[in-house]
């Protein structure tokens, strides 16, 4: 089978399903590695081969071509090295280590967290609360929840208070912002100031397709 058809195996019609990533579609390698068993090289600091479609079993990973499509978004558009990119990070509630975060982008030290991601299916609805609530436990100041139709954007200026973020930041507007004295203020005044085109937006229109009724609720 081809990348395509193993692709429409795991999310039947995915220009549909996740219409925010299919510029990103031709970026994924999906190989079959053993007979019948799909894998795909993950994009972050481990590179973990990742099993995501087994065709005697018909168990398929939706949720994780989502994530391996928004981590090549990160790293080529926003410009995050792969070296400060983390996945499946153990989220402390108490003494409860059972959560993770499906993907966590780091600060320079590559320990403080800087952009914790909450990933879900094609089918399922971004939990926005989880997301708050991973904010809250990491300490991170910005948060994105994303299921290839939508995608939730927080920063977090005071502890449990958030606001809507317009985009993500780049790795290039990070590393202005945390030489200033107010880094989260920063973030907003560098995302609103950036110039844009009538191309840009354009071609951000033609790129992105975002469900109304699902934003509102």
């Amino acid at each position: 089978m081809t990348q395509k058809e193993i692709l429409n195996k795991i999310i039947p019609n995915p220009e549909t399903e996740i219409p925010q990533s299919k510029q990103y579609f031709d970026k994924i390698q999906i190989y079959e590695k053993e007979k019948g068993k799909w894998y795909l090289k993950s994009w972050d600091s481990k590179e973990r081969e990742l099993l995501i479609y087994n065709e005697k079993t018909n168990k398929k990973a939706p949720e994780e071509i989502v994530r391996q499509l928004f981590l090549y978004e990160l790293i080529n558009k926003y410009g995050y090295p792969i070296k400060r990119i983390k996945t499946e990070v153990s989220v402390r509630f108490g003494g409860d280590e059972t959560k993770r975060a499906d993907i966590v982008v780091y600060q320079n030290d590559n320990y403080t967290p800087w952009l914790v991601v909450e990933i879900k299916a094609p089918s399922q609805k971004n939990d926005i609360e989880q997301l708050k609530s991973y904010l809250n436990a990491e300490g991170s100041p910005i948060g994105i929840g994303y299921n290839g139709k939508n995608i939730s954007r927080f920063i977090r200026p005071y502890p449990k208070e958030f606001e809507l973020l317009a985009d993500i930041p780049t790795d290039e507007e990070y590393q202005i912002a945390i030489k200033s004295d107010n880094p989260i203020r920063k973030i907003k005044e560098l995302i609103a100031n950036r110039k844009w085109t009538i191309k840009e937006l354009n071609k951000l229109n033609e790129e992105k397709n975002y469900d109304l009724r699902e934003i509102i609720e």
